[in-house]
């Protein structure tokens, strides 16, 4: 079994040389590869020649996709056409996995029978839908702090669209969480995986919590909370967040309130439109959800498939993109910008203290490098998923922050073109709040990011 991504290390067999085994991790040659959707993404439809070295692997071979709603709309009509060709050429099989199947896979059937009758049998929570009232962050804050009392014997999640608001719901409730004997947890891009995955290891051991976050807990996390509260979002997001409450059903029906929360600064924002910004993913919402003051999980079914269906005739599902790539024409963006969205300027910091020994590891394969190009690439490359797990990276759209107030250049003695990473110093960085440069760092971008 392979595991090939950001975080993954890059090691095969050991009784290869260097160069074989980058071989063999890089073309896949494993029974079973666990990836991606960026390098999957990259396998099946992208043009380049070390992309191109994997897709043989996508011949004849059972294909998982899990959280298949997290495909962007643009994406359906490539990613369908190029699956559908790889099970008619071949005996390749397409299993999509994903508690809001999204549709773009006409051509599939699903494993349950009669799904509609599935969902009718479940009951584990209730959406009560708040989010007419819109309310500004503090009056969130505030709100939450008073229940705090009610849920000091529960397990919480509290869900936020940005960084910025999310920490500061976090830092206004570490007191009163505290005074009431209820553990904390926070889990945003602002900690590093390293963190996240500790601070995932103490909410499953089912005491009471309380978890603040944004949207980095909702696929992908299994986790299982009392109640939940989540800022407005897509309906897919919103469903995905509700999975977390009463997960494995073992309790009566759990409640997940749906807010729309306002930016303090600027009243006529809501803190969604910061992250959501295309126009039609939160207004679809909101008309598919109706005037409905509650929704109870048995009914979501329906809802979901209008949803869907409404953003097939409204979002540009990528039919363009499917012509190029049928035609070997250039993109209008790559495969990683159709995924992502564009690339935003950002800075990203490696949090040496949680790896002191790295820096050690860093100057040997510098020092490689210098007697063998090659040799030093492989030595890095080595390092990629140690160095991946302690990095948060930092949005700096307007290019005013400077990472050398915060961090030291890696190596020392580069120029700020050649900086390989920006090590950062201990005082901006806890486990507990993530990292801390807001009150040098005054850009408001700094909370669009997930």
């Amino acid at each position: 079994m392979m595991t090939y991504h950001s975080l993954s290390d890059r090691t095969y067999a050991p009784d290869l040389e260097d160069q074989s085994q980058e071989f063999f991790l890089d073309t896949w040659q494993s029974n079973v590869v666990i990836t991606t959707f960026d390098q999957f993404l990259f396998a099946l439809l992208s043009p380049k020649g070390r992309h191109q070295m994997r897709f043989h692997h996508l011949a004849d071979c059972l294909i998982v996709m899990d959280e298949v709603q997290a495909l962007p709309c643009v994406l359906w009509d490539p990613v369908r056409h190029a699956l559908a060709g790889l099970t008619r050429m071949g005996t390749t099989r397409v299993l999509a996995m994903s508690a809001t199947q999204p549709g773009f896979l006409p051509e599939g059937h699903q494993l349950i029978d009669r799904p509609d009758t599935f969902f009718t049998r479940m009951n584990r929570y209730r959406l009560v839908l708040r989010h007419r009232k819109p309310m500004k962050l503090s009056d969130f804050m505030q709100e939450c702090t008073a229940r705090l009392p009610e849920w000091k014997n529960e397990r919480v999640l509290l869900t936020l669209n940005t960084r910025r608001s999310a920490r500061a719901l976090r830092d206004a409730l570490e007191q009163p969480a505290k005074n009431e004997g209820l553990r904390l947890e926070f889990i945003t891009a602002d900690v590093t995986p390293l963190d996240r995955l500790g601070a995932i290891r103490r909410i499953k051991d089912g005491s009471p919590c309380l978890v603040v976050s944004t949207q980095c807990i909702e696929a992908g996390v299994d986790i299982d909370m009392d109640f939940v509260a989540r800022d407005f979002g897509p309906l897919d997001s919103l469903i995905q967040i509700a999975g977390r409450c009463n997960r494995f059903g073992i309790r009566g029906r759990g409640t997940v309130e749906i807010v729309c929360l306002l930016d303090d600064d600027n009243e006529l924002k809501t803190l969604g439109g910061y992250v959501y910004n295309d126009r039609i993913l939160l207004p679809v919402t909101a008309e598919v959800l109706g005037d409905r003051e509650t929704v109870d999980e048995e009914d979501i079914l329906p809802i979901v498939r209008t949803y869907f269906h409404r953003l097939a005739e409204k979002k540009n599902t990528g039919e363009a993109i499917t012509q190029a790539w049928a035609r070997w024409d250039e993109f209008d963006n790559s495969v990683r910008q159709l995924l992502r969205g564009a690339a935003r300027p950002q800075i990203s910091f490696v949090v040496i203290g949680e790896d002191p020994s790295l820096r050690d590891a860093l100057d040997n394969a510098r020092a490689t490098g210098q007697q063998d190009r090659w040799a030093g690439r492989r030595a890095l490359k080595r390092l990629a998923g140690r160095i991946a797990q302690i990095t948060v990276a930092v949005p700096n759209p307007s290019k005013k922050l400077d990472p050398s107030v915060f961090a030291e250049p890696y190596p020392e003695d580069a120029t700020d073109d050649a900086v390989w990473f920006w090590l950062l110093a201990d005082a901006y960085y806890t486990p507990a709040r993530g990292i801390d440069i807001q009150s040098n760092h005054a850009d408001d971008s700094w909370g669009v990011i997930l």
